[in-house]
């Protein structure tokens, strides 16, 4: 599945899903079931990060005994199934993930919201949440008035659920790599670039990384760059070539305005 972002398109589901078997690689600082994270840091308006509290987990979504039956048997009661498969067969059932309705409501925001409580750094969910507010946002532009109505809800924006994320486990680059696709989204471009480098240097980044990271720096007019990680994001096997045709429709704008001032 692919996304499509300002006519190029982002791999984003590939990317986590490649990024995943790097996650669990380090577990020492992982929150397990630790009811007390909360949700730290600040929204982009400044305001102090909200949501619900804590219901069953929190589970890692990186960590492959919680995708595995009969793993932590005593939490579900029963080796029939896995944790993953329980919250997901009850609350990210492939129409929520779609965004097309929830399991028990017509909005697929509370059962998003579920999932990413009980397992906070799920890396399908955290794409969909970040989907729906774009949605949102796309209906009601001023972000002001959107804080006041998720917060009615008791919904925080997109960036307090990948706090809370790093904040459960600080070793998945499939968090910062979402992050910073979300960040970019909203053009907010050099703390989308902290958060793709952040995923990069946690080890062997996929080619979809590099790709969105030359996505990035041809938006911030950084054709150098650009170039480099559209080049590195071929060589490792990368099938998209928008990137590279956006750059080079670029060059050549760049080239027409430099013969301009001549």
């Amino acid at each position: 599945m692919s996304i499509v972002f300002n006519n190029v398109t982002f791999r984003a589901v590939a990317i986590v899903l490649l990024l995943l078997g790097l996650a669990g690689e380090s577990t020492a600082k992982v929150r397990l079931f630790d009811k007390d994270i909360g949700w730290p840091g600040e929204t982009l308006l400044g305001e102090p990060c909200y949501g619900r509290p804590q219901g069953t987990g929190p589970f890692d979504y990186a960590d492959p005994r919680f995708a595995t039956k009969g793993e932590y048997r005593h939490i579900i009661g029963h080796s029939g199934m896995s944790v993953r498969t329980l919250v997901e067969g009850a609350h990210f059932k492939p129409q929520t993930e779609r965004l097309e309705r929830g399991v028990k409501s017509v909005s697929p925001m509370p059962d998003i919201d579920y999932t990413i409580r009980a397992f906070p750094n799920h890396h399908r969910a955290l794409w969909a949440m970040v989907r729906y507010y774009l949605r949102q946002l796309k209906q009601n532009p001023n972000p002001v008035v959107l804080s006041g109505i998720r917060r009615g809800s008791s919904f925080p924006p997109p960036e307090c659920y990948f706090y809370r994320a790093e904040a459960f486990n600080p070793h998945d680059p499939g968090v910062p790599a979402i992050f910073g696709l979300y960040l970019h989204k909203l053009e907010k471009f050099d703390a989308a670039l902290a958060q793709y480098k952040k995923a990069e240097s946690m080890g062997s980044p996929s080619s979809d990384l590099y790709y969105n990271m030359g996505l990035l720096y041809a938006d911030m007019n950084d054709l150098e760059n650009a170039q480099k990680y559209a080049d590195i994001a071929r060589k490792s096997g990368h099938p998209l070539t928008g990137l590279q045709r956006k750059i080079d429709r670029l060059k050549a704008k760049q080239k027409q305005g430099d013969l301009a001032d001549q």
